[in-house]
């Protein structure tokens, strides 16, 4: 196959590349080589699933002076490289009793070849009938020669192709190879619908099949392999389908070049015909395709639609680039289209005539101005990231690599980690969401970025349709700073009160639980933290704040009457499912009615991406309607960062993780346990840069506005600590150990934290103390002891607070 395997070990495959006795259309062929338990030890065989010899595995193991020796005695011309692996020796006599078998190293007879009988050929191989039968069965099935030209030279195998290397163009096809179900056998996360389909569509752009990537993989040393690899990965492969050919006519656009509205369609997935679109995106809402440039002249035009035609695309390139076509796209032949005119006032207006034109259609790229700017490469680390795998599943482990290697995989700066809502703009949302319930916003912009100049009208049927996604939109995000669910999470939340408590394994259920002193843990059913062997199904969080608790409470509470309900018209009404295929429907909603934002009986199912089985379904217009009232919210506070108009619903999770980090002091091991972070290193990554004012905060508090006051306060502190001597007194005077002391101080801060009460230095004499009275709630052991703990939505941000200094008041609002 290859044309240096010859100087190659191959590892764990059999390999045959040569045979001058095979069939015109033959390009080699690879044999999997599978461990088998062999009389309670281990041998090397070809796996059964391709070739077995008597219903038994065929063992590759070949015995040098059984089989080797005796075969070249006979035949002096035959040499066998007995230094190579065992999968190499074993290739080498198979494919030398292929020979044999076809009359090669004996002269022909009357101008035919000279194939041996099966006596002849026991006396010419030098092995018995049964064992060099055992290898004609394998060279049959490699392909190393058909009966029907037996004795007839061919030809060595052509070199490979471009042809041969080309991906397998069904996906379905693709993913039945071996190779491919290898690899899903070997990663449990190769099992998601999306990771094969990233892996599918690099290897698509990549222009390689499963197999002969694997055979790169395996083939020679693992930097050479690696290297190579990774030279595919840039090269510029992929032809772009685009030229003149296939582009709609120029006759065909609109004014201002825009493209018709028949070629145009779907959402944020945008397809149309084939025209370029203008900088670095569709423009508008419903989005609109325009013509990169109106042509000057016919030449003019004729090189615009050919400036693709000679381009090809790399793993890298296409990754980047806002203009890569869309690897599914097709061409229609039989597209029609109305003409247009330019008439006397220079307008373009339709004719009235139709044609045909042959007319290549494909969706849009989904990036961004901003991250094209900012040069990310998120798409290619995660083509990486599958390719990293596959080869991994053959032995070639990529490990740490130098920071120009296209393996390298670091992927750009999380985009969240630099998003930042401060406290205003925190109770602008919460206003305007207040607004909204109260029935002030019937219909709204929906802002699909900051600075739309074309935003869609959103309507509602009525007054209270509108109410009630409001009201939705309101404990979505109240219930996401203090749980920090994922986006589409909050919508499974099953609003029944359980006992069955979170657990460290993939049992539990999601739902409400109230313990017996009131407090209140929603539990959820956390879809991405239960893949792997070892992952946890169900999360609990707690609800600290009262407006929140009152809410679940009144939800629930809403669910328990509408069961009680007689008929299932009375418990709509309630926003309730009674029953569900004959029984009684266990999962209520927490956030909206039963069945607005996800299909029921569905919500306790896990994701749907592995094929067969079933999922989790989503109502994709309803939760629409949340993430367009959110982007309402934002623009009215003046949020103008991309990232919150294209991931409504998520960014809220990282509000949730800088509201905690904020209030914790920086505590990632705390923030990653209650957000459901595998590792506080993942947190630590992504919000451990905290806000650049902070630096100079964090000094003036350390600092105080007079800083040598400070230390001659902390010098005069120390001159209180007991000697050594002045110790002993106290033990002799019953005032108890420095350790006694401890925790006489511990238990006074907890008593004024769950009680309330005064505080006062248990180290002096009480003439010389200072009683300090502090309401309950005050933790005087982690924050300053002016401020009182957060006990609801009402505070947020610890050092939100404001600074005489009028350059950090500036930097706190900015959110820099």
């Amino acid at each position: 196959m290859s044309e240096e395997s010859d100087d190659i070990q191959t590892l764990n495959q059999v390999v045959f590349d040569k045979s001058e006795f095979a069939s015109t259309t033959w390009k080699g062929f690879v044999f999997e080589v599978v461990d088998v338990d062999d009389n309670g030890g281990t041998t090397k065989a070809l796996d059964p699933e391709q070739i077995e010899w008597k219903d038994k595995p065929i063992k590759i193991h070949v015995d040098e002076k059984t089989i080797i020796d005796d075969m070249q005695n006979e035949n002096p011309d035959i040499k066998i490289d007995t230094s190579a692996s065992e999968e190499k020796i074993f290739a080498q006599v198979t494919l030398e009793m292929s020979n044999l078998w076809n009359g090669m190293y004996y002269p022909e007879k009357k101008g035919k070849p000279d194939t041996p009988s099966y006596t002849q050929m026991d006396k010419r191989s030098g092995v018995a009938t049964q064992t060099w039968k055992k290898y004609l069965h394998v060279a049959k099935r490699a392909g190393l020669y058909t009966e029907s030209i037996r004795g007839k030279r061919v030809r060595a195998p052509p070199k490979p192709t471009a042809e041969d290397l080309k991906f397998i163009a069904d996906f379905d096809e693709w993913k039945a190879t071996k190779p491919i179900q290898d690899w899903i056998k070997r990663f449990p996360t190769a099992e998601y619908h999306k990771n094969q389909l990233s892996l599918f569509n690099a290897m698509k752009i990549m222009v390689i099949n499963p197999e002969r990537l694997k055979q790169m993989a395996t083939t020679g040393e693992s930097m050479d392999a690696l290297e190579k690899i990774g030279d595919l990965m840039e090269d510029e492969r992929y032809q772009d389908p685009r030229n003149e050919s296939n582009i709609l006519p120029e006759s065909a656009m609109l004014e201002d070049w825009q493209l018709p509205n028949k070629f145009q369609w779907g959402n944020k997935h945008t397809k149309g015909a084939w025209y370029w679109f203008e900088n670095y995106g569709l423009e508008g809402k419903p989005k609109v395709w325009y013509y990169v440039r109106k042509p000057k002249n016919k030449q003019d035009a004729k090189e615009i639609a050919n400036m693709y035609a000679k381009k090809k695309w790399s793993l890298r390139s296409w990754s980047i680039a806002p203009d890569a076509p869309d690897i599914y796209g097709h061409d229609d032949p039989k597209t029609s289209y109305q003409v247009m005119k330019t008439d006397a006032k220079g307008k373009l207006v339709p004719t009235g005539k139709w044609k045909r034109a042959n007319v290549w259609f494909g969706g849009a790229r989904e990036l961004t101005k901003g991250a094209i700017e900012r040069e990310q490469e998120n798409i290619l680390y995660n083509y990486v990231g599958v390719i990293r795998q596959f080869v991994d599943t053959f032995g070639l482990g990529v490990g740490k690599q130098p920071d120009t290697s296209i393996w390298q995989q670091v992927a750009n700066p999380a985009r969240k980690a630099t998003i930042h809502m401060d406290i205003d703009q925190i109770e602008s949302v919460r206003q305007t969401l207040s607004e909204g319930m109260e029935g002030k916003i019937l219909e709204f912009d929906d802002w699909y970025n900051y600075d739309a100049t074309k935003p869609k009208r959103i309507t509602f049927k009525d007054k209270e349709e509108s109410i009630e996604y409001w009201k939705d939109a309101h404990l979505y995000f109240l219930l996401s700073l203090e749980l920090g669910f994922r986006a589409e999470e909050a919508f499974t939340i099953i609003g029944e009160e359980t006992d069955q408590v979170e657990s460290k394994d993939k049992s539990g259920k999601s739902g409400v639980i109230e313990f017996a002193n009131r407090d209140l843990m929603v539990q959820i059913y956390t879809r991405k933290g239960e893949k792997g062997k070892k992952g946890q199904k169900i999360h609990g969080g707690f609800i600290l704040s009262e407006e929140t608790k009152a809410l679940v409470r009144a939800r629930v509470k809403q669910v328990e009457e509408g069961m009680k309900q007689k008929t299932q018209k009375e418990a709509d009404k309630f926003g309730v499912i009674k029953e569900y295929k004959g029984y009684t429907y266990k999962e209520n909603s927490l956030v909206g009615a039963s069945g607005k934002y996800t299909v029921v009986g569905t919500l306790n199912l896990p994701t749907s991406e592995i094929k067969g089985k079933e999922g989790v379904e989503e109502i994709v217009t309803a939760r629409d309607k949340i993430r367009e009232i959110f982007r309402h919210c934002y623009h009215t506070a003046e949020l103008k960062d991309e990232y919150w108009y294209n991931h409504s619903l998520h960014s809220l999770r990282h509000v949730f993780a800088q509201y905690w980090c904020e209030l914790s002091n920086y505590n990632y091991g705390f923030v990653a346990r209650i957000g459901h972070w595998k590792t506080e290193s993942i947190v630590r990554e992504v919000y451990g840069q905290s806000q650049d004012y902070r630096t100079k905060q964090d000094m003036q508090d350390y600092a105080t506005a007079t800083p040598f006051k400070k230390l001659r306060e902390l010098k005069k502190q120390r001159e209180k600590i007991p000697s050594q001597a002045e110790q002993q007194a106290f033990e002799s005077m019953g005032w108890g150990t420095e350790t006694d002391l401890d925790v006489q101080d511990q238990k006074l801060r907890e008593k004024i934290y769950a009680e309330g009460g005064e505080y006062y230095d248990v180290r002096l004499p009480k003439s010389e103390r200072v009683y300090t009275f502090y309401p309950i709630g005050t933790d005087i052991q982690l924050i300053d002891k002016k401020m009182k703990l957060p006990t609801t939505i009402e505070s947020f941000f610890k050092y939100e607070k404001k600074k005489e200094d009028a350059d950090q008041v500036e930097g706190v609002q900015a959110g820099d």
